[in-house]
Formats: C-alpha cells, structure tokens, sequence
C-alpha cells in the first residue's frame, strides 16, 4: 500500500483474486443425505459410506480452489455438448433421478446427457462426461482399468457409469443385458480434446454393487458401522470422515525413528529393490518409443511385446500469453503381445 492509503497493482490484483476465491467458497455447500448414490457406491470403503448419511453434517467440507476445479468440470462439459451438436449429434439432458432398488433401499443417479443421432442413430445411449487431467484418459484401455487407478475417486467412475446402465436396462426391461452399453466421455483439462470410452453393460457388476449397497443399509439400520478398511494413509488422511472413523494407524515406531512395522519394512526393501529396474525400464521404454516413432508404422511386432503407434490431433484453449493451437501428437504404447 502506498503512503496516500492506496492499493498498488500488484495488491489490487491479490484482492481481486482473493475476491474471485471467497465468491467460489460461497458456493459450497453441505447438503443432507438420505440415500447412496451412483456417484460414489464404486468407493472402495464400506465404512466411508456408512457415514456419508449417518454422519453427513460432519462432512470435512472441501476448499475453493478444489471448488473450481468440480466448476471448470461443468465448463468442460458443455464445451464438449457443443462439439457434439456441432458434429451432428443430438444431446438431451434428462432432469429425472433414477433409483436402483435393492432389498433394502435405493442407489439413485443422474445420467449426465442421452446421445443420439450420427453413427447411433434414433438409438440414445447413456453418455457420462468428467473432465480430467491432461493424457490421464490414455493409461485406460478398458473401464476396468479405472478400477485400479491411483485417484480414489477414478476408481468410481466405472460404478457410476454401470449404475446408469443398470437403471437404463431395468427401464427396458426384458431387452438383452448384451444389447446395452453407454460412452464414458473425458474432456483433457489442457487440451480441450475429447477422448470417448464405449462401456458395455455388466450385470454382474452391478449385483456386486446392490449387494454392497444392502450391506451399507444393514449397517444403517442397526447403527453399527461397517469394519475398517486396512488403515492406508492414501484413503484414511484424505477422506472426509476421517475425525469421525477414527482410522486404526498403529505405526509402532521405535528408539531413533524405526518403524517396527514388519509389512512396512519388506515394503521398503521391495521399493528399494525396484528403483534401479525403474530406472532401466523408463531408459528402455524411451528407447523403444524412439525407434517406434521413427519406423513410421502403425504398429510394430518386438519380441514378446508390440510397439502401438498413433497420431492424435490436440486443441489447446487460449491462454494469457498464448492463443489458441492445434498441435499433432504422436503417441506410442508399448504392451505385451496377446496370446494366440
């Protein structure tokens, strides 16, 4: 601040910021809940949904830069609407909450958007959209490999989009479980570019998930909390419940900072042990990139393993010092050859 009492610029601009992120904490909410949802009955925590409803209040409330991020969300998905119109495809938005009953109670959700029209025709599939970080959508080759992704809340999306497959199958009900798939669309944050995924129906993964729900509200009804998952600092620290569950740390540590751990100490001989193959494997990895690229085919056949070579075309957004690109990526896999 200047001696007159005035703002510099460079205050003016932190106040405008700090306005900007006090207008977007405005928006957080925390609202009550009765019912599991579609959105999270993939979470790998029993315990977690249990207290989602009987604990609700209590709810560690998210901050506002995490608050912009589910915003830009939103933004990403109408951008990709409009490409989708603009290609030829018609994109209805559906106000109804659909409820997946099990013996006990309800899983509901809310389809993002039906698409029809271009290569599907009169048909309208299920369409769910999350915008992500850059490329995240290229470690997937099938839904299932969500399943065993490092972010706790990817690895629900695979729930999230079965449920709505489910509840759209049981409203069609008497039609081939086989007949019935949706599209898992990601908009790259950086890229703009949208990425789609087709998802086929499985119903037995969704039975494994009523059955999860029912055990939820057995737990509910008799006011006993399903066990603990094994304490895992990655899940237990971050969840929104932690100061109600409790989890059970034990970390024995000993005279001089040991930890007494017997699980924890082949772990870190095993992560020791890994780092020089680490190393090696990204050394080798670049180098049989490298050679992939320069081939200039498709698909190459290495030993036991193939070489996938594709160029994929990429929209940049404008930036403040940058105007909108176009930029041609080449991406190249590497992966076991199939057997047969």
């Amino acid at each position: 601040m200047t001696e007159a009492g005035v703002l510099t610029f460079e205050e003016q601009a932190a106040q405008i910021q700090a306005d900007v992120l006090a207008a977007i904490a405005r928006r957080i909410k925390l609202r009550p809940r009765y019912v599991l949802g579609s959105y999270d009955i993939g979470d790998d925590c029993e315990r977690y949904l249990y207290h989602s409803i009987v604990n609700c209040q209590d709810r560690k409330l998210h901050d506002a830069e995490k608050q912009a991020l589910f915003d830009e969300g939103e933004v990403l998905a109408q951008a990709s609407m409009a490409d989708l119109r603009a290609a030829g495809y018609k994109v209805r938005n559906e106000e109804r909450t659909y409820e997946a009953r099990c013996r006990n109670g309800v899983i509901t959700g809310h389809v993002d958007w039906w698409l029809s029209g271009g290569v599907l025709g009169e048909r309208e599939v299920v369409f769910e959209h999350k915008g992500l970080s850059y490329g995240q959508e290229e470690r997937w080759e099938t839904w299932r490999d969500m399943l065993k992704a490092k972010a706790r809340w990817t690895r629900r999306y695979p729930a999230q989009m079965e449920m709505y497959l489910y509840q759209a199958w049981k409203d069609r009900e008497g039609t081939d479980p086989m007949d019935h798939f949706g599209l898992f669309g990601v908009r790259g944050k950086e890229s703009a570019l949208l990425s789609l995924m087709a998802i086929e129906f499985d119903l037995d993964f969704c039975e494994g998930l009523l059955q999860k729900a029912e055990r939820v509200y057995d737990a509910i009804a008799a006011k006993a909390p399903p066990q603990r998952i094994p304490y895992d600092p990655r899940m237990c620290d971050a969840c929104d419940f932690t100061h109600i569950c409790e989890p059970e740390r034990h970390i024995e540590v000993g005279e001089g900072g040991v930890i007494l751990d017997p699980v924890r100490q082949a772990d870190m001989g095993r992560c020791l042990e890994l780092a020089p193959l680490a190393k090696e494997h990204r050394e080798l990895e670049r180098l049989l990139k490298a050679y992939g690229k320069a081939a200039g085919r498709p698909f190459l056949i290495v030993g036991e393993g193939m070489i996938e070579v594709k160029e994929q075309l990429k929209h940049f957004q404008a930036q403040p010092a940058k105007g909108a690109f176009e930029r041609v990526d080449t991406i190249v896999k590497i992966r076991r050859r199939e057997e047969g």
